[in-house]
């Protein structure tokens, strides 16, 4: 992870979360053409500002998928007045009418996933993991934990297959099927349970034992119990709706609410703590405003819809400022 500049507080992870949710939300509210390409840019934007290496590599893959999704797209819906290309009838499935309306619709939503892309790239590269595992509910901080150790356990697997790779060139291995694989996953599975008792035995030296506290049998059972009562009412609720569906799922959510909150907290203690300021405050505040302006005050002209026939986006005015509102964080962050 990339450390801001010397002498200067990185911002809180619930504030990179909240920026990282808004651009979420926008991407896969709007489905605009116009606004994907500037979440893009934007993405572009924060990775230079933050700077994240490798960006020309990460942009090549945000692009494909507005190509993919285009291709994909106008093979499965055959529906459009701009015909450019027509298949076989007789052709399973991909036979029919190629048109512009769906080539454009299938890059709309590939161009807002390749956005998410480089918008999640800053994220995970500016928000350290250990903050957000700190602000998951008490019900599933062992579950956060695991999630943490995962994040951190992924990236040291490839680089010990890329070790395990290169030495098995130098002796002339070349793999080439699935026989071959298996002198590169032995080693692997072994480094791999050597660092997790390594890992096990740092982690009991530090003090995160799985010691009873009182009350955690109890809290953990009303958590699986609200969360059974909870699917319970909603599948109801799908397949038959009704009053008494609903109770389930409000009486569930409840029930899963309090045990979660009734769940004790672990006692460690860190030594760097990661406050909530008054900058993040601010900042938090602008991005999810820009947000909510975006998907309430004018969401419903940013919806852009091609069929039946092609035509060319709207982009409101307050549009523009409120997308530019969301790159502030990797701005005031910047490297």
């Amino acid at each position: 992870m990339t450390q801001p500049r010397a002498g200067r507080r990185p911002l809180s992870a619930l504030t990179w979360l909240a920026w990282v949710t808004s651009g979420t939300l926008v991407a896969l509210g709007a489905r605009n053409p116009l606004v994907g390409a500037l979440l893009l840019a934007l993405g572009v934007a924060a990775m230079a500002l933050t700077r994240i290496p490798g960006i020309a590599a990460r942009l090549r893959l945000a692009m494909f998928f507005p190509l993919a999704g285009a291709l994909f797209n106008a093979a499965y819906t055959h529906v459009g007045d701009s015909v450019l290309l027509k298949l076989p009838e007789a052709w399973p499935v991909v036979g029919g009418s190629i048109t512009a309306e769906a080539l454009a619709y299938g890059a709309t939503g590939g161009l807002a996933i390749g956005a998410l892309l480089l918008w999640f790239g800053v994220f995970v590269s500016r928000a350290r993991a250990y903050d957000l595992a700190r602000l998951a509910p008490r019900a599933f901080e062992s579950v956060a934990l695991v999630v943490v150790i995962a994040l951190g356990m992924a990236p040291l697997a490839r680089r010990r297959l890329d070790e395990i790779r290169a030495a098995q060139a130098t002796r002339g291995l070349q793999p080439r099927g699935l026989r071959d694989a298996l002198p590169l996953w032995t080693p692997l599975l072994a480094g791999g349970l050597e660092q997790g008792a390594q890992l096990a035995e740092a982690m009991l030296a530090r003090g995160f034992v799985s010691a009873r506290r009182p009350g955690s049998r109890v809290a953990a059972l009303g958590v699986g119990f609200g969360l059974l009562i909870a699917a319970a009412g909603g599948l109801g609720q799908l397949l038959v709706p009704g009053a008494l569906p609903v109770m389930l799922l409000v009486a569930g959510a409840a029930v899963f609410a309090l045990s979660a909150l009734a769940m004790p907290r672990p006692t460690t203690t860190r030594y760097r703590n990661a406050p909530f300021t008054a900058r993040d405050a601010l900042l938090t505040t602008v991005v999810l405003g820009a947000t909510a302006l975006l998907l309430a005050g004018v969401g419903g002209r940013l919806a852009w819809d091609p069929y039946p026939t092609l035509t060319w986006p709207d982009l409101p005015g307050l549009a523009g400022p409120a997308l530019l509102a969301l790159v502030l964080p990797p701005l005031i962050e910047r490297g």
